[in-house]
């Protein structure tokens, strides 16, 4: 195990701690209020493959594959927050190095907060309203996050703000975004397939319907119902397209 993969770590004058994170991209620290992640190197990644049972059967090259399409997810956002194209503020105030690590501010993770009862049904409400206008500064900034992760991507930070922590599987492709966001399914509809044992007919719901956001909403009916309608007015092709940079919308349609 090299240095910078020990439980304790010494990096830019400051002692960081190891946190019991199990990430598939990166080993993630601790310093007060201060969050480090490094990309993990793909020895690392197959070892991690290995107790993960939906690639457990990875070899090398897939490990590397891995760590290549990671370091270019975290590279691509490093660009847009150079450049001014996103505010880092939306992504804890993440700073990227040359070498690819990510400092951010640390935050309450949405999920930890709502499993220890600390978010109300009406701050909740409030929650999705900062996470749709979040989805909408990244597309500004023609980044795409496919998970809509509220509750395992999204952190408070102390100030009260919404912001995207894990940013490592997000797309900078508008056609991959346009064909994930439209919905032409009534809420009723989309709650029967939501609660269908039948997995084909789930591939009918867009990726904000899917995954965990909705597994846990599905508990509280009417925050579903919010979440639903707050979306389905944000997630539209003609939003997508009104936000996302032109000129990247056109080498798209070109090709």
């Amino acid at each position: 195990m090299g240095p910078e993969f020990a439980p304790q770590i010494n990096i830019n004058g400051k002692c960081w701690n190891e946190l019991p994170v199990f990430s598939m991209q990166c080993k993630v620290y601790v310093c007060k209020d201060e969050v480090l992640k490094i990309l993990l190197p793909p020895e690392q990644v197959l070892e991690r493959a290995k107790k993960n049972p939906y690639v457990s059967h990875w070899d090398i090259q897939e490990a590397q594959n891995w760590n290549k399409f990671s370091g270019s997810r975290i590279l691509g956002v490093k660009e847009r927050i150079e450049s001014g194209k996103i505010d880092k503020s939306i992504m804890a105030e993440a700073t990227i190095d040359n070498e690819l690590r990510i400092y951010q501010e640390k935050v309450s993770m949405v999920g930890e907060l709502a499993e220890a009862g600390k978010i109300s049904d009406i701050e909740m409400k409030k929650v999705i309203d900062q996470f749709i206008e979040l989805n909408e500064k990244l597309w500004n900034g023609g980044v795409y996050e496919k998970e809509f992760s509220l509750f395992t991507n999204c952190g408070i930070n102390k100030n009260g703000d919404l912001a995207l922590v894990d940013f490592g599987l997000v797309s900078f492709e508008y056609e991959e975004a346009k064909k994930s966001v439209d919905i032409s399914l009534s809420f009723e509809e989309a709650v029967d397939i939501i609660n269908s044992e039948n997995e084909e007919s789930k591939e009918r719901l867009p990726s904000w319907l899917r995954g965990q956001v909705v597994n846990i909403f599905k508990c509280t009916p009417d925050l579903l119902e919010y979440y639903f309608e707050q979306m389905s007015v944000c997630m539209s092709v003609e939003n997508l397209e009104s936000r996302w940079p032109k000129e990247n919308i056109k080498i798209v349609r070109q090709n």
